[in-house]
């Protein structure tokens, strides 16, 4: 492994940490074990994390120059989509 692919794990690694940490809190406010009013600072570092990630996923869902696999690419297309 070269450097820039373990930079791209670690970088893949923290973004899933970062979405288990949202599911964590959303799952325990579903429940009702956090008040998002009563842990005001907690909710507003977690809804700084919410718009990270979204906005990391949209820029990645926009990105011209992505390597795309060229198997998946010719099965969408002679699927038709």
């Amino acid at each position: 492994m070269d450097q820039r692919s373990v930079a791209r794990l670690l970088i893949d690694a923290f973004w899933v940490f970062v979405v288990g940490i949202i599911a964590c809190y959303a799952f325990f406010v579903l429940i009702g074990g956090i008040r998002p009013a009563d842990t005001l600072g907690l909710t507003i570092v977690i809804g700084v994390l919410l718009v990270l990630c979204l906005a990391r996923a949209w820029a990645q869902s926009h990105h011209k120059n992505a390597q795309r696999d060229r198997r998946l690419v010719a099965a969408r297309e002679r699927r038709g989509f």
